[in-house]
């Protein structure tokens, strides 16, 4: 241990010893060529120095732009470039320009290194040993243009059939057969006219046909950036949609599109930075690899594309970074678990339509309750008589009265066991609408996890489309070198299509879970956006307490909690509360039926008549008779009695009876039935939580190591030890892995919405003071339940 330690520090002094004398050693005389003045090769010499000087330190000695700049010809490049070999105060030389790489590459033996950042073996005559240039001195990197993927894009991007390719003029000049490879790459679906223009953007503006319906940019070197801006502002006032070969930054400021990232050129001139350090240190250029992966980027810009009035299609949106548009992810109110539970309880159709329940449960009430009431009738009458029966002692020919009468229950059996039964029912009701309730809050939060679900899946894929992308831009540079064959890069284009319809169905299905929560949470808008916030603490589940959590993690203490939870269900389950009160209100009207065999009702009751009018025959008063006292007629008479009313036999009565009491005991079967129900699917449930929670960590423990494994397989595919389908394997596998472990937690977390769903009551609604005494309780109850074991032992 004491030599492994000793070799360490020694390694560690060596290291810093190096890398101290690297820092303060002489700096080396760097020359850099450009074929002509232009703001491109001053940016890229910028951030070339940029990067050396995070490595060498701000002190190290670098231009600011080119030292040595041509006139864009062919002679003034390979003159500059023999000037600078044969000057011995220059150390090293940094090359920019198609030229002068071609210039470089007619000398055949470099006495001082020489790098271009930027190249084209072929187009350049630069000598190819595999992945590297083979020449003594001599570095570069490929991917001067990559033009047949761009436009390969370009035309899925625009869909216009006839595009005008727009490339400075000396460029055009410098490959004499680039007309031809833009016909070959075009094919027959896009009719492409090659356009050399010159500077400035005015006369660029002009040489673009005037039937041109898309706009390649291709490199325009001698563009002054100060032209640039005018230039894209030209083409969307013509309404064409343009390709900016010079990336993201272009697209920023208006062109419609691009595959270039925005920090394509910093990573190339860190990849030299890094190449100029190990020159220092002894290597030999001529060792380094001339690949360079170019990644792609789409990037779209829908500010321009509102402008311009061209759409993209779905499948291009899937992977592509969208400028000038809000982002989905940050549209709309943002919105927590707690708060998407709280506003379905507030304002669900179907819970509100339970709670009318109450509401006419309430009014059966009253409606008991009014049997109680006195009654109160009035009439009027008006009666014809015929003349041959009436008299003055009886009554008249026409009569017209009005009277009230009343009556009022003073006790009955029926009504009092009604109104009891009645108020059950108002609990039963209660009951249910606390279950509608209780299932609406898991709706809410098992469709505010589907969308959280679907957003992950989504992202996931997306970056996984991503990652083709990346491995399509490898496949291309072993095929540039030699290591591999063109089937290669449509192997990766066959993955990406699938990657692309993957994407694409999974935004459907965020659509789809997006639509689902808002229902449940009543919106105007079924697809209107919001901003989902990942569950924090404060919205955890009450069973995932830190103090609960200990109950989960020995079989003992997990068989405590569930029987406490079990029994916790069974007392809140709202579906037990409402067969209870269902019993209860049979049972008043099974009682009030038998009342009614031997209890009479108590009655009372008054009244009154009035005649206020009389006429015709027998109207007037009787004549008197002798000796007969005859009463003058009243004209007001009233009544009040008193009686018991009991029906001393009636058929039915008995079979209504015996359903009441078979109802009875099939309520109460159904309470028993419901009852083992709940503990059933709270056991359940319990078990399939803890299944989901192992999982979580499991799942995790393997997208883990299936990322490490594409890593390693993606680092053999790079040096071409492994082939295309073993990478795409362990990239599927990875993608797998990586959703699986995504589902996983939120499997576990509706798993554990589905317990607090059974076990009636939720965590995340309570408050402290309910979680500390549920807490509470599960203590005493798993103390007590050690101490019965040990009593029994």
């Amino acid at each position: 241990m004491k030599a492994i330690g000793l070799g360490v520090l020694a390694s560690a002094l060596l290291f810093a010893t190096h890398a101290h004398a690297q820092r303060n050693r002489t700096p080396p005389n760097i020359a850099v060529v450009a074929e002509g003045p232009a703001d491109t090769y001053n940016r890229v010499t910028g951030l070339l120095k940029r990067e050396l000087q995070e490595l060498f330190g701000e002190n190290f000695a670098f231009p600011d732009s080119p030292t040595h700049v041509g006139d864009f010809t062919e002679e003034r490049a390979t003159t500059l470039v023999n000037e600078v070999l044969a000057d011995r105060d220059i150390d090293l030389v940094i090359g920019f320009g198609i030229y002068i790489g071609r210039a470089v590459g007619q000398v055949e033996r470099l006495d001082k290194p020489v790098f271009l950042p930027f190249a084209a073996p072929q187009l350049q005559s630069l000598p190819r040993d595999g992945d590297r240039s083979g020449r003594a001195n001599l570095s570069y990197l490929t991917g001067l243009v990559n033009l047949e993927t761009e436009l390969r894009r370009f035309r899925d991007v625009v869909r216009r059939p006839k595009a005008a390719i727009v490339i400075d003029r000396y460029i055009v000049e410098a490959i004499p057969n680039l007309a031809g490879f833009v016909r070959t790459v075009a094919g027959d679906s896009m009719e492409i006219q090659l356009v050399p223009v010159d500077p400035p953007a005015e006369a660029i503006l002009s040489a673009i046909p005037a039937d041109t319906q898309a706009v390649y940019l291709g490199p325009l070197i001698r563009l002054p950036q100060s032209e640039e801006q005018a230039l894209i502002d030209g083409i969307n006032a013509r309404r064409i949609p343009s390709y900016a070969s010079e990336g993201r930054s272009w697209v920023e400021r208006g062109a419609f599109t691009s595959l270039v990232p925005a920090d394509e050129e910093t990573r190339r001139m860190r990849r030299v930075a890094l190449n100029i350090q190990e020159t220092l240190t002894g290597e030999d250029p001529a060792r380094f690899s001339t690949a360079f992966e170019q990644r792609t980027e789409l990037v779209i810009n829908m500010a321009t594309a509102r402008q311009i009035g061209v759409w993209p299609r779905f499948e291009l949106m899937t992977e592509a970074v969208l400028l000038g548009s809000e982002n989905r992810d940050q549209r709309g109110r943002e919105i927590t678990l707690r708060s998407a539970v709280d506003e379905a309880v507030r304002t669900n159709l179907n819970l509100e339509a339970t709670r009318q329940d109450i509401a006419i449960a309430r009014q059966q009430v009253r409606e008991a309750r009014g049997a109680w009431l006195p009654t109160v009738d009035a009439n009027a009458d008006f009666t014809w008589t015929d003349p041959d029966v009436t008299s003055t002692l009886q009554s008249a020919e026409r009569e017209l009265s009005w009277g009230v009468s009343g009556s009022q229950v003073v006790y009955s059996a029926q009504i009092h066991q009604g109104i009891r039964a009645q108020r059950a029912n108002e609990r039963a009701a209660r009951a249910g609408v606390h279950a509608s309730r209780l299932d609406i809050v898991q709706s809410a939060a098992e469709a505010y996890l589907n969308v959280l679900r679907a957003r992950t899946s989504e992202r996931v894929n997306r970056e996984n489309l991503q990652r083709i992308r990346r491995n399509l831009a490898l496949a291309e540079v072993r095929v540039d070198i030699g290591s591999a064959g063109r089937e290669e890069v449509f192997r990766w284009e066959i993955e990406i299509a699938d990657g692309r319809a993957t994407v694409i169905s999974a935004s459907a299905a965020r659509n789809q879970a997006e639509i689902a929560l808002n229902r449940v949470m009543n919106r105007d808008r079924l697809e209107e956006s919001f901003r989902p916030v990942e569950p924090t603490e404060p919205d955890s589940s009450v069973i995932l307490d830190e103090r609960v959590a200990v109950f989960v993690e020995d079989p003992w203490s997990f068989r405590v909690l569930r029987e406490f939870v079990a029994e916790e269900a069974i007392r809140n389950s709202p579906e037990i509360q409402q067969l209870d009160a269902a019993i209860e209100a049979q049972s008043h009207a099974l009682t009030g039926l038998r009342q009614r065999l031997f209890v009479p009702d108590i009655l009372v009751s008054a009244g009154f008549t009035h005649v206020f009018r009389r006429a015709g025959s027998g109207s007037g008063q009787a004549p008197p008779i002798m000796g007969v006292d005859i009463p003058e007629r009243d004209n007001f008479t009233w009544q009040v009695g008193a009686g018991l009313r009991l029906r001393l036999f009636d058929a039915a009565r008995f079979p209504e009876i015996q359903r009441a009491q078979t109802t009875v005991g099939q309520l109460e079967i159904q309470r028993r039935a419901t009852a083992q129900a709940v503990e059933q699917r709270v056991r359940s449930a319990m078990h399939q939580a803890g299944s989901s929670r192992a999982a979580v960590r499991l799942r995790n423990d393997a997208a883990e190591a299936a990322e490490q494994n594409l890593s390693m397989v993606t680092d053999a595919y790079r040096r071409g030890t492994v082939n295309v389908i073993t990478l795409i394997d362990a990239q599927n596998q990875a993608l797998v892995t990586r959703l699986a472990a995504a589902n996983a937690v939120y499997d576990f977390m509706v798993d554990f919405i589905g317990v607090e769903r059974a076990s009636g009551a939720f965590g995340f609604r309570m408050s402290a003071d309910e979680r500390n005494d549920f807490v509470q309780r599960l203590q005493r109850f798993a103390a007590e339940q050690q101490r019965a074991e040990g009593e029994e032992q």
